[in-house]
């Protein structure tokens, strides 16, 4: 696994953004470009050179999983009502917050995977 390392900038920036947030505390919702399960299926495929999917399974076939590994109805509902929000859109956001952070754009999904693999 290789290791990228961080820098300098990168580290000073962090500082001086934990100084200022502990005189005016502010709640950031970092994001940057999204992307569909699909879309991410599509993106290793072409980077690992072996067909990868997705699919939607129905709500029952999704519950099943989780049960099977012996996780109680409770956290069987949680997961069903987070990726139900996911679908629905409700954790997209066109927030810039992350890109400013960093001070400079955030790593496209493409590069992301094949630095992974």
């Amino acid at each position: 696994m290789r290791r990228r390392r961080t820098g300098h900038r990168t580290v000073v920036r962090g500082a001086a953004l934990l100084r200022a947030d502990a005189l005016q505390p502010q709640v950031y919702e970092p994001g940057g470009e999204s992307f569909s399960l699909a879309e991410l299926a599509e993106t290793i495929t072409a980077a690992a050179g072996t067909t990868v999917t997705h699919t939607n399974p129905s709500g029952g076939e999704f519950a099943e999983s989780p049960r099977a590994t012996g996780l109680d109805d409770g956290l069987v509902t949680a997961f069903m009502a987070a990726d139900a929000s996911i679908a629905a859109g409700d954790m997209e956001t066109h927030s810039t917050a992350l890109a400013d952070l960093i001070g400079g754009r955030t790593t496209p999904l493409a590069d992301s995977i094949r630095r992974a693999l």
